[in-house]
This record gives C-alpha cells, structure tokens and sequence, in this order.
C-alpha cells in the first residue's frame, strides 16, 4: 500500500479546485444578495392582519405589494400607514371624485359603481362627499368589518407605500390581486 506526503494529497490541482468553489460559491452568493437588493427594492411584503379585505385577502395572508411608482387607480388594493399601521384596502375614489353610500350600494361621481368583489352589502349609509386634492378614499372588501374612509376620511396619497400585487402565502391562497 502506498503511502502519500502532504505535497501530493496537497498539490497544485487541489488547491485550484477549492479556489475554483470558493469563486463559484462566492458568484453564487453575490447574485443572490444583488437579486435580494433587488427585489426589496421595488417591492415589499405585509401579512394581513384582519378580515377587512375579505374575501379578497385573507386574514394573516402574506402579500407583496409593488411600491410606489406607477399612478394609484380607482380599483387599486394599496397598503398605506395610518397612525402607524399598516393598512390593506380598495381604492374606491380619487382626487375631486364625489363618493357616497347609500342603500347598500357605492356611489361615485353620482354614478353606482358595480364591485363584484365586495363580501356583503354596507350595512351603513354615507353621505355624498369630495375627495380632497392629493388624496384618495379606500374601502375594506368586507365593508361591515372594515375601519377605512368611511370612519377616518380621505387619506393622502403619500401616506400609499404601494400597490398589492399578489398573495404568496399560504400557497393556497396564492393568487394575483386585482
């Protein structure tokens, strides 16, 4: 049986295959990082605390929500702070806009507006008013068990940290949020 030295276990092509996996597994790394960058980037994430967006959102759902960048439209579900919580509601509103609820049914611009995606029919009535400049009104999907514009107002569109674009968790959940 042979016996080997320190010089040939440790030769020239040993310590060039681990520097060649060093490299690799730092390449590997820093793109992970460079994609982790990235992604926090334009994107951020918020797990749903309540039932107000239901059936929509589910209570506890992890959402990725594309921050601010393109316009906020009437339809949108945005996450917004107010008093320093983080929100999920509808964009029901927008700038100048009238907005009222009456008989069960959202009015806009004097106008009903159809919302397939509502839980149940408003139990409260609201009268007619105007979306202030630079602000926007939101709704909870599941109106009757939602703080929103209907209790606190308009809010300002700086307070919108983005747009919900998907739900990720629980995967059965896992949908496209429109």
């Amino acid at each position: 049986m042979k016996s080997w030295t320190w010089k040939e276990v440790f030769d020239r092509g040993f310590f060039q295959l681990v520097w060649n996996e060093i490299q690799f597994y730092v390449e590997h790394f820093s793109r992970l990082i460079l994609l982790s960058v990235l992604i926090f980037q334009f994107f951020g994430f918020a797990i749903v605390p309540t039932e107000s967006m239901d059936p929509t959102i589910q209570p506890n759902d992890l959402i990725v929500f594309e921050k601010k960048g393109k316009g906020i439209h009437r339809g949108d579900v945005v996450v917004f702070k107010k008093d320093g919580e983080l929100l999920v509601k509808r964009v029901v509103a927008l700038e100048h806009d009238t907005v009222e609820v009456k008989n069960g049914r959202l009015w806009v611009n004097g106008k009903r507006i159809h919302e397939p995606y509502v839980r149940e029919i408003p139990q409260y009535e609201l009268e007619r008013q105007r979306v202030p400049k630079n602000s926007v009104f939101v709704l909870g999907d599941n109106r009757n068990h939602s703080v929103d514009s209907a209790s606190f107002g308009a809010i300002p569109v700086d307070q919108i940290k983005g747009r919900v674009t998907a739900v990720l968790l629980p995967l059965r959940h896992l949908k496209q949020v429109e």
